[in-house]
C-alpha cells in the first residue's frame, strides 16, 4: 500500500493537472471563439471552467472529511460519506463530459 506522503503528493499532483487540464480547455474554447463568434464555444469553455470551483467547493471538503476520519467501514457515517463522494464524482464527470461535448460537436461542424 502506499505511503501517507506518497497519497499527499498524488492528491497534490491530481488536483494541479486536473486544474491545468481544465484550463487549457477553457481557454482553448476562448480562443475559439475570439476566432468564430460562435456563442456555443463559450458555453462549451463555460463548462469545461466550471469543473475548477465545482473541485474547490464542492469536493474539497468531502476529500478532507474522507482524509481525518477513521470510520468503521460499516458505520452508517461511512456509507453516507462514500455515497456523497460518488455524488460528487459523477457531478464533476458530468460538467466536463458536457464540455467536452460541446467543444468536440463544435469541432466536428
Amino acid at each position: 500500500l502506499w505511503s501517507n506522503e506518497t497519497t499527499k503528493t498524488y492528491n497534490k499532483r491530481s488536483k494541479c493537472l486536473t486544474s491545468l487540464l481544465l484550463g487549457v480547455s477553457a481557454i482553448s474554447g476562448a480562443l475559439a471563439y475570439q476566432q468564430t463568434k460562435d456563442n456555443y464555444w463559450l458555453i462549451g469553455s463555460g463548462l469545461m471552467l466550471a469543473g475548477i470551483p465545482y473541485a474547490t467547493f464542492v469536493e474539497n471538503p468531502t476529500i478532507e472529511q474522507i482524509k481525518f476520519l477513521t470510520l468503521d467501514a460499516k458505520s452508517e457515517k461511512a456509507k453516507n460519506l462514500l455515497a456523497s463522494w460518488a455524488g460528487i464524482q459523477i457531478g464533476k464527470l458530468a460538467l466536463a463530459t458536457a464540455g467536452a461535448t460541446v467543444l468536440f460537436w463544435l469541432a466536428r461542424r
